[in-house]
């Protein structure tokens, strides 16, 4: 693993990001991550299509209000965090919702935040990340972290 940097927050950091934002707002990204479990349609992909002019618009990735909403919870309850994410080598050790169910949760938001980012630079990211699972298994991991410092 790299050394860390100034950039670089450690667990601890993360954390305390993690546990100043009031209940309210974990229980309603909770409530979303159920309906995210609950329910098919959360993907749709936009065919390619000619423009007309000899170009051609590739297909991409329209997300449901639900993903949406949990994608903008996630900045804001600081699970999206700032961190050299290219280089980080939990991208390939956490490729199974098991592993970051199992693993620590300030590591379920370093993978959030590199499904999330990744989305910027190539679309379908948040799609895989939803269609294997890994997403819900952030989600559970942060449920499982609230619940445990806050109680049920």
């Amino acid at each position: 693993m790299p050394p860390m940097t100034a950039d670089d927050p450690s667990d601890a950091e993360i954390v305390r990001g993690l546990t100043r934002h009031p209940r309210g707002r974990w229980e309603e990204l909770f409530a979303l991550a159920d309906e995210l479990a609950a329910g098919t349609g959360h993907v749709r992909w936009e065919e390619p299509r000619d423009l007309g002019d000899g170009s051609i618009q590739l297909g991409y990735p329209v997300y449901s209000d639900t993903v949406d909403r949990i994608h903008q919870l996630l900045y804001e309850l600081d699970v999206i965090v700032a961190f050299p994410w290219r280089d980080w080598d939990g991208a390939r050790r956490y490729t199974t919702p098991q592993a970051i169910e199992a693993g620590p949760v300030a590591d379920a938001a370093r993978m959030a935040t590199v499904i999330f980012r990744a989305e910027r630079f190539g679309d379908g990211h948040i799609a895989s990340a939803i269609s294997d699972g890994r997403l819900a298994a952030i989600l559970g991991r942060l449920r499982r972290f609230h619940h445990e410092a806050t109680g049920p």
